[in-house]
């Protein structure tokens, strides 16, 4: 009797163990699931092409029709969210280059390049309105891209150079008279580097107007 009482207490906890086994493998995939978060399509061209915007529509249109490349990795994304294939393929970026300036390309902001512009799809960049970008959540299923976590937005300058007639007004109106226009731009980065160039001379005296330029 007490052995069929201790073999029952086992085949109940190994019982226990394997259900609680089996629960705790569907919470660890349904956490794996909510954490598989988007990743934004971007449609891209050369900087030679004067295009800036493509309506939903007509992309969805020309992507169906074979008008537009994607990136090999994309595709099945790509085929999930407008609902057809394409077999124009492309698997990597060098490839494109040579086909930019006539074409598109549906890439993602993992694969993408300074080389090529994206363009805004209804008026929309995601660069700059991400929450209202089409793309930005092609994949109903995954959680939702987290823009302000995973994109930093730096901003790097040509030189500016400060000297001769930009240094008398800054004298006569204030710094703040030189930087209120520029400073829309750079209120929504992360990270801004900029190269101020001034010319050195003594007692930091600018030349007067109209004069030769010399240092």
């Amino acid at each position: 009797m007490k052995h069929t009482l201790y073999l029952l207490l086992i085949a109940l906890a190994v019982a226990g163990c394997t259900a609680n086994g089996k629960n705790e493998q569907k919470q660890s995939k349904k956490i794996a699931k909510d954490l598989v978060q988007n990743v934004p399509l971007l449609v891209v061209t050369g900087f030679g092409s004067a295009q800036e915007n493509i309506a939903l529509s007509d992309l969805k249109a020309r992507y169906c029709a074979g008008k537009v490349y994607v990136l090999e990795s994309v595709e099945g994304q790509a085929r999930k969210y407008f609902g057809c294939a394409n077999t124009q393929k492309i698997k990597t970026l060098r490839e494109f280059a040579p086909l930019a300036k006539e074409n598109l390309l549906l890439t993602d902001i993992e694969n993408s390049i300074a080389q090529f512009k994206a363009l805004k799809i209804d008026s929309i960049s995601f660069f700059g309105e991400a929450d209202r970008y089409a793309l930005t959540n092609p994949d109903s299923e995954r959680t939702p891209f987290a823009y302000s976590k995973q994109v930093t937005h730096f901003i790097l300058t040509g030189v500016t150079a400060i000297t001769r007639h930009m240094g008398v007004l800054a004298d006569r109106d204030g710094t703040d008279f030189l930087t209120e226009n520029l400073l829309p731009h750079f209120k929504n980065a992360d990270l801004v580097h900029i190269s101020n160039e001034v010319s050195i001379s003594d007692n930091c005296q600018y030349q007067a107007p109209n004069s030769a330029f010399s240092f």
